[in-house]
């Protein structure tokens, strides 16, 4: 057996969700501290519209809205852990599984849910219309977080949003590309 493999019944268990309650704390400080710094119009989200493919329950929302830039909406769930949603849809969980056999370490969450809203925070963000799908690509001062992401749901409110003929156009449409969010 190998050492650094999980036992298999830890995949499904989780004994102590409450190790990621800072988690929770430091993005309710991540959000005050948005909210000081850059000039953003705040207000209460739609937990069913923000995060439709969510199937817990979220507790509270609150929705970022810069000048310019990308969006943010962060949801509180009672796990306790934090979803982040950017631009038109792109939702990631902090953390993102929580069971014992990922034992994912909170300080390494808070760091990369940082580092997630930093890139929309500094402009290195942008959403991409290709053939169907909602192409996404970031850049982060960290290699590990730079990428690209396909997202397909969604596919049908963009094409009501943006036009019939975006499905079918052979190169690629910035649907938006976020500049760094003005300060106060």
């Amino acid at each position: 057996m190998d050492l650094h493999e999980p036992e298999p019944e830890a995949y499904g268990r989780v004994t102590n969700p409450e190790r990621y309650r800072v988690v929770v704390d430091a993005a309710e400080t991540l959000v005050r501290q948005l909210v000081d710094t850059f000039d953003v119009t705040t207000s209460a989200g739609d937990a069913a519209a923000d995060f439709p493919t969510f199937r817990g329950a979220i507790g509270g929302t609150i929705r970022l809205v810069p000048g310019l830039g990308v969006p943010l909406v962060f949801a509180f769930t009672p796990f306790p852990g934090v979803l982040i949603r950017r631009g038109e849809g792109e939702v990631e969980a902090f953390p993102s599984c929580g069971c014992d056999a990922c034992d994912e370490p909170p300080a390494e969450v808070i760091g990369a849910m940082t580092d997630l809203v930093q890139t929309a925070v500094d402009g290195c963000y942008e959403e991409v219309l290709f053939r169907r799908p909602l192409l996404r690509s970031f850049l982060s001062r960290f290699a590990h977080l730079s990428g690209r992401r396909r997202a397909s749901f969604g596919y049908l409110r963009r094409r009501r949003r943006f036009g019939r003929g975006v499905g079918r156009q052979p190169t690629r449409r910035v649907v938006r590309l976020g500049p760094p969010w003005p300060r106060r």
